[in-house]
């Protein structure tokens, strides 16, 4: 809690301080066979792989984990963090606890059927055992809900900024 701590400070005395550039390198793999996307997520102190195949939507179709997967898991796992932080700083004792993410996706726009959008909805399901209070827990709740990175991407839009470099 000491690092949150001095983090939030220094953010207190320099806002600028927050920004940053998560940077994640991708490249689509031309061959057949094995996943088609092999990435490199880079941070402070290193990278570390991820891989995935992408799903073409059909139901059962789903082997290996597709991009929605990887951002599902990011809202699963940002939230959490956010919530468990929250939690120790307010001094909220958990025993346990699980989220799950539902996500209610319509694949119509991606074959350029409907224009919709592709996500429609996001839950997120906390599952806590904890020896506080249910207002004391939805005070966290509402704390993780107002600061969460995920949840304030769920809520609001981003500016995309695609470009495309061209080798020949």
């Amino acid at each position: 809690m000491d690092q949150v701590n001095e983090f939030t400070h220094s953010i207190m005395q320099d806002p600028t301080a927050s920004r940053t550039t998560e940077v994640i390198e991708s490249e689509w793999q031309i061959s057949d066979g094995g996943m088609q996307d092999q990435s490199k997520l880079v941070f402070d102190n290193g990278t570390t792989g991820a891989a995935l195949t992408p799903s073409d939507g059909v139901e059962g179709d789903v082997t290996f984990a597709d991009p929605m997967h990887y951002y599902y898991y990011g809202i699963a796992s940002g939230y959490t963090g956010v919530f468990a932080a929250l939690a120790a700083s307010l001094g909220v004792k958990l025993k346990c606890m699980t989220t799950r993410v539902e996500a209610d996706m319509s694949h119509s726009h991606a074959v350029n059927v409907t224009h919709e959008p592709v996500l429609e909805c996001v839950r997120m399901v906390l599952r806590i055992v904890s020896d506080s209070t249910i207002a004391k827990l939805r005070e966290v709740e509402a704390l993780a809900l107002k600061q969460c990175p995920s949840g304030l991407l769920c809520r609001h839009q981003v500016k995309l900024m695609p470009w495309c470099s061209v080798s020949v």
